[in-house]
């Protein structure tokens, strides 16, 4: 039920950040620089082992572009596949990896 209830709150709470659209050159731009709410920039060599493991398993056809970390230990990865110019967001934890693919 708390897993539940879990990704019903991280739908609510990230549900407008999420991109799946179209994406051109300035918007890839626009994307990298954006400032995301709750969640700090940080470089992609930092990330914990087991969520490095499974980029390069699940996404290693997509370029990570971004890392996000928030105060509760949660990432946010944001991925650009150049083939269909389309980013996806992805969102991590340190116990389990990453939670949505």
């Amino acid at each position: 039920m708390k897993k539940l209830m879990f990704t019903f709150a991280c739908l609510a709470i990230f549900g407008t950040a999420t991109v799946s659209a179209q994406v051109s050159q300035s918007d890839k731009e626009l994307i990298t620089d954006k400032v995301v709410e709750g969640f700090s920039e940080m470089e992609t060599s930092k990330l914990p082992k087991n969520i490095k493991n499974d980029v390069q398993e699940d996404f290693s056809k997509a370029e990570l572009k971004n890392v996000y970390k928030n105060k509760k230990g949660q990432y946010m990865l944001v991925f650009l596949d150049d083939e269909s110019n389309s980013s996806k967001v992805v969102y991590a934890n340190t116990r389990r990896g990453i939670l949505s693919r």
